[in-house]
């Protein structure tokens, strides 16, 4: 008798799909099949929908994944982002100007997001 631990592993050993999932993540790629700049897709909600479901109308995959890299987070803890017009958009400005600044309360023994979590409401 086999037992079985989670959905994933049910799904692995008795239900196999009858393809695999496919994912495009190239956001870059979707903006311009869609005419619109790197800037106006990552500064707007409604553009990032507009070409995401533009280009699951040309390609059809399975997974949609609308993201605009990573500056996303940096920008939501405070650092400074640069969109330019055509290209991905980066930090240009950290939000820490001295390593000092941060404060880490907690143990060692925490995980990276718990850890995280105590290091933005520090105060």
């Amino acid at each position: 008798m086999i037992i079985l631990k989670n959905y994933l592993e049910y799904t692995a050993i008795i239900h196999l799909p009858d393809r695999v999932p496919i994912s495009i993540l190239s956001f870059q790629n979707a903006v311009r099949l869609a005419g619109m700049t790197v800037r106006e897709y990552c500064q707007s909600g409604e553009c990032m929908a507009e070409v995401q479901l533009a280009y699951w109308e040309t390609f059809r995959h399975d997974i949609i994944d609308i993201e605009n890299g990573i500056v996303a987070m940096a920008e939501a803890v405070g650092c400074r982002v640069e969109y330019p017009e055509l290209e991905p958009p980066w930090v240009v400005e950290s939000a820490l100007q001295d390593l000092n600044e941060l404060c880490i309360r907690g143990e060692s023994d925490q995980g990276p997001f718990s850890l995280a979590a105590e290091i933005l409401s520090a105060e």
